[in-house]
């Protein structure tokens, strides 16, 4: 969760903490925002996927082919419960099968549903009817930094630095803007004076999450 501050003498505005995305379409995962404590220069470590998946997924079809006696009242609480089917088309569906679970649905919604049922008594089939594209696909990425300088801006543009991350944690990167070494920190504990003039000035603005 980032902590925002401010200084109250110089006005230098930054934020630590960490944070994820919500779409993962460029491969990253979510940033960790920190201080150099020398300089006040604001960094944004991007956190790279480690595995995007596959190009694609399969869409399947699951149908019940038979159930055994015992397995009929389960499997029509379960129609009445996931499936918002009514009581008497349940009924009508556990005692004449084979009937359609889903007619394209994923492999892991496919495998919950298999192993439900089938601990009830049912026999299901599972077929594959198509596929969809993964968005998520494409090469593995490398953690990043991105970096601004220290200042009154709330919202800094972020400029990507050269270096690329092959460790995420903060003590072994430099700044990208005093190249001091071991002063980052995303730990609000951490910050005892503001970063850019060393004043002990700081003040706690919020706090956020995604």
């Amino acid at each position: 969760m980032p902590v925002d501050f401010q200084c109250a003498s110089c006005h230098c505005r930054f934020s630590v903490g960490g944070y994820h995305y919500h779409r993962f379409q460029d491969g990253y995962a979510g940033q960790t925002l920190a201080v150099c404590r020398s300089c006040g220069t604001r960094h944004a470590i991007e956190r790279a996927l480690a595995d995007r998946g596959p190009p694609t997924y399969p869409l399947l079809r699951v149908l019940v082919s038979a159930l055994q006696p015992e397995a009929r009242s389960p499997t029509a609480r379960w129609l009445r419960r996931d499936r918002n089917v009514s009581y008497s088309e349940a009924l009508e569906l556990v005692r004449h099968p084979p009937f359609v679970l889903f007619e394209n649905t994923y492999e892991h919604k496919a495998e919950s549903v298999r192993k439900e049922l089938e601990a009830f008594g049912a026999t299901l089939v599972v077929e594959k009817v198509g596929e969809e594209p993964n968005p998520m696909f494409g090469p593995v990425q490398t953690d990043r930094v991105r970096f601004a300088p220290s200042g009154p801006e709330s919202r800094p543009t972020w400029l990507l630095a050269s270096v690329k991350v092959t460790r995420r944690e903060l003590e072994h990167l430099d700044c990208a803007g005093c190249h001091a070494h071991g002063t980052l920190t995303a730990d609000p504990e951490d910050l005892t004076a503001c970063p850019a003039c060393k004043e002990s000035a700081l003040v706690e603005t919020g706090a956020w999450v995604t």
